[in-house]
């Protein structure tokens, strides 16, 4: 392959670029560090299971890429389903994919709560209203 003049690669990394270097950084970290406490907790059948899980994610993905060029659509993972399986297959794929994003959601509403309502409350000085808990460090007053 020849190269132009003008189609030449620039070196620099944008903002977004290091964002997502951190962010795969932080995951990484995470899940490394998760996986050493559930080795540790577990033993060796933990390798075991993470190789079926890794092994089944990657058949799934395969499948839907195979699915994917055979019948280009618009829909979600739910027209698949119907295409092969029938509309109880549809449907049953699409009450799913619902339910957890519903679940994220209830998450994510249950963390606003936390930070708007719970602690704010939690920090109440402890000679205004002696049975508060006040998070930080032991000893403090206010």
């Amino acid at each position: 392959m020849a190269q132009t003049a003008g189609s030449q690669l620039h070196k620099g990394l944008k903002q977004r670029h290091l964002t997502m270097i951190a962010i795969g950084g932080v995951i990484g970290a995470g899940l490394f560090v998760g996986s050493g406490v559930v080795i540790n907790e577990a033993g060796p059948g933990a390798f075991i299971t993470y190789a079926l899980t890794g092994v089944l994610i990657v058949m799934v993905m395969r499948m839907l890429g195979e699915m994917a060029t055979a019948n280009p659509s618009t829909g979600s993972f739910a027209d698949y389903a119907r295409q092969a399986l029938g509309g109880w297959a549809g449907f049953s794929v699409a009450r799913a994919t619902n339910s957890v994003i519903a679940r994220i959601l209830i998450f994510y509403i249950g963390s606003i709560f936390l930070l708007a309502v719970i602690l704010p409350w939690n920090s109440v000085p402890r000679r205004t209203w002696p049975r508060s808990n006040t998070w930080g460090f032991p000893g403090r007053t206010r």
